[in-house]
Formats: C-alpha cells, structure tokens, sequence
C-alpha cells in the first residue's frame, strides 16, 4: 500500500459563497461553528513536524498540501503567506513541498496572486457554468450572484500567473445544458 502523501488543511471554516447543495453549511453538518475561524501558524507548526515525521518515516521525498475551507483566501494575505512559510519548512528536510488551493476566486486580487506566484501555489477555481447556471446555487450571503467576481478572479490568475491556474471545479446541476455548463 502506498502512503499517503497529500494533506487536505481547511485553512478557514467560514465561507463567503452561500451554495445551496453545500453539505456543510446548508445541509446540516454544522460542526464548523466549534471549529476556529483560521487554521493558526502555531498549528501549522505541529503539522509540519508531524508531516516531516511521517514522510521520513515512509520515505516519501515529496507530499502535496491542499488549501481548503469554507473559503481558504478567508484568512488573509499575511496569513497565507505565513503558512506557506512554515509549510515549505518541510522542504529543510528535503522533502518536496507542492502546495494547491481550491477557492471559489471571488477573493481573488492581484496581490493575492502576487503571493500565490510566490509560494507557487497551483489553484482550482469553483465555478457551475455560465451566469445562468452558476447563479441557480453558487449565491453569497446576500442571495446576490457571485458569477462576476469569480470570472474576474479567474481573470487575475490567467493574466497574472497562468501557469498556477490548475483547473476549475464544477456542481454539475442535472437539469443543465452539459454543452452550455462546458
């Protein structure tokens, strides 16, 4: 059996997006309240030791560790740049560090992409299809679209640092077009 060698860190337990289908913020697992806000550095510290013992311990010489949340550009530019910081601590040990974000893009500015070029952080973008069909359930807070601001983050990243845009994620809705959501 292969050791594992990714780690999923929810960085934030809020979100900024209200998606109708999201199953823990709408569908009854409310389990985030408990938890902190943001994933803190000091955390982070204990994770990277654990991480350094488990890679040396399955002689791994490389791991992947993903951003998520809720919404993982919540915790701000300091603090992910000081994340990433403790988390390529790893790499003293000599031991490859590739860091991944999946966001919904929204928070996406030219300084966040400035920082993510930085820590050359791969991202996947959240996005349903076109206006018509992202706004059925990917709606902020307010029930407003997010469709705008999602494209204009995208936009950021194509612009900016085309080659950390790794993909994009999509909630196919079932009574949509597949060619038009494509």
């Amino acid at each position: 059996m292969h050791p594992f060698n990714e780690f999923v860190i929810k960085v934030a337990s809020g979100c900024n997006l209200n998606c109708d289908y999201c199953y823990e913020y709408n569908l009854g697992d409310d389990s985030w309240k408990k938890m902190p806000a943001f994933f803190s550095n000091e955390l982070a510290e204990i994770l990277v030791k654990r991480i350094i013992f488990h890679s040396k311990n399955k002689e791994l010489d490389r791991v992947n560790i993903s951003l998520h949340g809720g919404e993982p550009l919540l915790i701000g530019e300091k603090n992910l740049s000081e994340l990433c910081n403790t988390f390529y601590k790893i790499e003293k040990e000599g031991i490859e560090v590739d860091i991944t974000m999946q966001t919904n893009g929204t928070l996406i500015t030219e300084s966040i992409a400035n920082i993510l070029n930085e820590n050359n952080i791969f991202v996947a973008v959240s996005i349903d299809g076109p206006k018509i069909v992202n706004d059925l359930h990917r709606l902020d807070h307010k029930g407003n679209s997010t469709f705008e601001n999602t494209i204009r983050g995208i936009n950021i990243l194509k612009d900016k640092t085309p080659h950390l845009l790794s993909g994009l994620l999509s909630v196919i809705d079932i009574n949509s077009d597949p060619l038009e959501v494509f």
